[in-house]
């Protein structure tokens, strides 16, 4: 399970009264952690392609056939299968395009919004109306490489009679593979569908989203993201989405406030996976960066949630949310964040880091500093700045060991960086 840990910190409250009124405005950022030792499945890595997938139509095991609207069957999983490092032995399968690992549930039209521990392969008000019309699993191979697959054939959206899809959810033992196939995408009826997977909470998820092909889906950046369905857009015949569940990267985040400088918060991102990766920040004010070390500003009081999302080059995404602050403040000042480039990701592609081996301490610090550098790193410049930019110490670093007197500067963060034409660290450093 994952462990979720919560912290709080408020910071004091001045007040000041203008005319006999107190103004006490408060920005907050509400924690939604998703660190600890087992696996998300945002983690899980994504690939599609035209596959040969086997049709089972007629041939499984029969869990309904006809009229079949808002159904849910469980069924009892022929293997162990390990979904985000939790073991499952049962299955819920639901007439509307989805299956539950754990058992049956209610009932949803967008399950990736509510319903965790959901694979979605089409995700909408479906329903079968007549005796072509089946719901059937069925399991083949050996131990221990059987494969189960859960197939919806001819299958329809609600009030139509089209058989517009056949498509399946197929489980692989031993590997945790899952993968969902198109096998046919005849309909012509448009509406919006859910693909993806949900985690222990719908927190954690691992959607697809496209309005135009859907063989070059997109990640979804929110849970309740879609797939439209139209006559010209739709699976591919035997279109195979595949998702794997080896911990190939991680993302990770923490936030601080700056003692400093009121109302300015750092973010120190860890990401591990392999090189480059692409980033996407959620400020919870409806607004977005894709760069890897962005700063935003909040003007208005309100409830927050940062969230990243990393994928690496071979396509595996991990998604977190850790804003773990409740702020006061007794004026309508902005709150300014500041996401840090401290060198901490970790890859494959290391080839230019190695500046990374430089380190501070003590740390934190009251008097002085020792910046202990390697030969890379001498001669190189550095530069030693506050938290919101101005800079205190320029200069080359002329020796292996170098002592700097911090004893005049204020209480805070500041960030030491060195740098050279291929490559710049920077580290934190709190004085006390």
């Amino acid at each position: 399970m994952n462990i979720k840990m919560k912290k709080t910190i408020t910071n004091q409250i001045k007040t000041s009264r203008n005319a006999g009124k107190t103004l006490i405005m408060a920005i907050m950022f509400m924690v939604v952690s998703m660190a600890g030792s087992a696996q998300t499945v945002s983690s899980y890595s994504f690939t599609s392609f035209i596959g040969t997938p086997t049709d089972i139509n007629g041939l499984g095991t029969l869990l309904g056939s006809g009229s079949q609207d808002d159904m849910s069957y469980t069924v009892t999983l022929p293997f162990t299968f390990t979904y985000h490092g939790t073991n499952f032995t049962t299955a819920g399968v639901n007439t509307n395009g989805y299956i539950v690992m754990g058992g049956s549930s209610t009932t949803f039209y967008s399950p990736l919004v509510s319903v965790p521990n959901s694979i979605s392969a089409l995700g909408g008000d479906l329903y079968g109306s007549n005796s072509s019309h089946r719901l059937e699993y069925l399991t083949s191979g050996t131990t221990p490489n059987r494969v189960l697959r859960i197939q919806w054939s001819n299958w329809d959206s609600y009030a139509n009679s089209s058989n517009e899809y056949t498509f399946q959810i197929a489980l692989f033992e031993t590997s945790n593979q899952i993968q969902i196939n198109y096998l046919a995408a005849p309909g012509n009826i448009a509406h919006t569908l859910q693909v993806g997977l949900t985690g222990a909470t719908t927190a954690d998820f691992n959607a697809r989203t496209t309005t135009t092909n859907w063989s070059a889906t997109t990640a979804a950046y929110t849970h309740n993201a879609t797939c439209s369905y139209t006559s010209t857009v739709k699976p591919a015949a035997n279109l195979c989405f595949q998702w794997n569940g080896s911990a190939g990267c991680s993302a990770s985040f923490t936030l601080a406030p700056d003692s400093l400088t009121s109302h300015h918060y750092t973010i120190t991102p860890a990401v591990t996976g392999v090189a480059p990766f692409t980033y996407y920040w959620s400020w919870g004010d409806s607004t977005f960066d894709t760069t890897a070390y962005p700063s935003h500003t909040y003007a208005d009081t309100g409830l927050y949630t940062i969230c990243m999302r990393i994928t690496d080059a071979t396509g595996c995404q991990s998604y977190t949310c850790d804003s773990s602050y409740h702020i006061l403040r007794t004026q309508n000042t902005m709150a300014y964040v500041n996401v840090l480039n401290t060198n901490i990701t970790t890859g494959i592609n290391t080839s230019e880091t190695s500046l990374a081996a430089i380190s501070i301490y003590p740390n934190p610090a009251h008097s002085s500093i020792i910046i202990n550098a390697n030969n890379n790193a001498l001669n190189q410049q550095l530069i030693i700045t506050d938290i919101i930019g101005n800079r205190i110490i320029q200069k080359n670093l002329t020796a292996l060991n170098n002592i700097i007197d911090i004893s005049s500067w204020s209480k805070g963060i500041y960030l030491v960086q060195v740098k050279n034409d291929k490559e710049s660290v920077v580290k934190k450093v709190v004085v006390e």
